[in-house]
């Protein structure tokens, strides 16, 4: 039996994390066998991309994430999959499209070197107004996902229910998931 892949989108700071692992602590209560992961990935070369974020742009950025993406996919995704094990990934390639785009490279390319690249079993987009999202989490890299505790969000960016910064608690189908039983 192969496991679901499951992945998280959106701005930084809007909550990802805290929603991948709330996903993670739901699953597990249901019984299921649960790995999360990062995009770019926690393996030295995915340490290294987020690194080189900082100074590197456009294509080779793209081609550094891509990789990192597909040797992720290769070594750590696809094999638990396969074991039956749910994979929740934090950011993942929507992220890519988005970010990566704003940084000029052309879709088509993108689109290429992530040529390979598994389709989730469900992908959830969160979304936010970027105007006071953008003003909460200035530190991330295009093309990475934030590992610095963003700051307390400004009055206008989110509902007081949820705990994470930049939350209006939309996000694309956001009809609640019940995991399978």
């Amino acid at each position: 039996m192969n496991g679901l892949l499951l992945t998280v989108d959106g701005p930084s700071g809007l909550g990802k994390s805290t929603a991948v692992a709330a996903t993670a602590r739901a699953l597990r209560a249901a019984g299921h066998t649960v790995h999360t992961a990062t995009g770019p990935s926690a393996t030295p070369y995915g340490q290294a991309v987020r690194a080189a974020a900082a100074t590197m742009r456009g294509r080779a950025l793209a081609l550094a994430v891509a990789a990192d993406r597909l040797h992720q996919l290769d070594t750590d995704v696809r094999p638990r999959r396969a074991a039956g094990t749910t994979v929740l990934l934090d950011r993942y390639l929507p992220s890519t499209l988005v970010l990566q785009r704003a940084d000029g490279v052309d879709t088509d390319f993108l689109l290429a070197v992530n040529e390979g690249a598994d389709v989730p079993d469900l992908a959830v987009l969160l979304t936010a107004d970027p105007t006071p999202c953008s003003a909460a989490s200035p530190t991330a890299a295009p093309g990475t996902a934030s590992n610095s505790t963003p700051p307390p969000p400004p009055a206008n960016c989110g509902s007081t229910r949820r705990p994470s910064p930049c939350s209006n608690g939309s996000a694309t189908g956001s009809t609640p998931w019940t995991p399978p039983t």
